[in-house]
Parts: structure tokens; sequence; C-alpha cells
């Protein structure tokens, strides 16, 4: 599956839909399609609101591929260089009070994913999740 969106907030859910219908195809569990967009929802919504210094319009490219069970996910945007696993993972334990704004959304992704990369390629940035899901084999 490919999908190319605008750098809008609202254009999440054309996302989210188009990897429901993915899922459905395959037969990933509802369970592992939550999990899925909740990190789509993160990711994409991290690069819309903090990656472009200007306020034109830009693409965000979204590959998913699934193999043994494994999604993969490609993000990719041509913002600023950010790597979103480079930041240490907030304190949870500490007081809300004492925590630093940012970074939960992040710390839940990676909770959630089994590998993650970041890559600048080409003046881009490169954005890898593999999620683990329960799938049918129709591949």
């Amino acid at each position: 599956m490919q999908i190319t969106i605008k750098n809008r907030l609202s254009d999440i859910a054309l996302v989210q839909t188009a990897l429901k219908q993915f899922a459905d195809v395959r037969g990933i569990s509802s369970h592992d399609v939550m999990k899925i967009n909740l990190i789509v929802d993160e990711l994409i919504s991290n690069i819309v609101s903090y990656a472009f210094e200007d306020d034109g319009e830009h693409e965000i490219e979204i590959k998913v591929g699934l193999a043994d069970n494994r999604l993969s996910m490609v993000i990719t945007d041509d913002g600023v260089p950010f790597d979103p696993w480079a930041k240490d993972s907030p304190d949870i334990a500490a007081p809300l009070e004492a925590r630093p704004l940012g970074g939960l959304g992040i710390h839940l992704v990676k909770k959630i994913a089994d590998d993650f990369s970041y890559q600048r390629r080409a003046g881009k940035n490169v954005v890898t999740v593999v999620k683990r899901v329960n799938a049918l084999d129709r591949n």
C-alpha cells in the first residue's frame, strides 16, 4: 500500500482509512489495527506539527507492506532533519509537574513497535516502523 498526503492533520484520517482496508483484506486483527493507527497518528501528527519551517504545502508519503506477519511502515517527508528515536524516553515515573512537555507519544510508539529506524536520504526524513501482527496468509 502506498498513500501520499498533504501536511494537514485532517489527512491522517485518509491514512487510517487506507490502513483499515489494507488490514481487512489481509485479516489483520482489530487489536493490531488499533496499535498501528496509534503509531500513524503520533508520527504523522509530529511531522505535520513540527517538521516544516514554512506554511507551505508539503507531501508525506506512507508505504506499508506485510510479510511474515510483520507490517512495515515507511514514512517519508521533506521536513527539517529529525530522528524521533534519538531522544531519550521521558521519565514516566516522575510526577507530572516535573516532566518536560513532549516525548510521551514517541515513547509510546517505541513501546508498541517491534523495530524502528531513521535515515536522512536525499534531503528527506525516512522513518521506518515494524510491528508484528496476526494476519491471515492472503498475500
